[in-house]
């Protein structure tokens, strides 16, 4: 038997892959999803339209700075 600390690192690594590939389990996912916060976007939205010289960059470093 051998000690946990004598295991070669490449061959745990293709041992680990080798378990991946017989459970299916994929390695990239296949679809992304966007990190969008859309409750931000949506209350950004409302306050460009009650403000109309604010500008999009400058209220997302206001609310940046307030912690949204």
């Amino acid at each position: 038997m051998k000690d946990k600390n004598d295991v070669d690192p490449t061959e745990s690594f293709n041992s680990a892959l080798s378990g991946l590939s017989r459970s299916g389990v994929p390695i990239q996912p296949e679809k992304q999803e966007e990190p969008v916060c859309h409750f931000r976007e949506a209350l950004m939205d409302e306050i460009l339209a009650e403000r109309p010289g604010l500008t999009r960059a400058k209220l997302s470093g206001q609310m940046a700075l307030m912690g949204f």
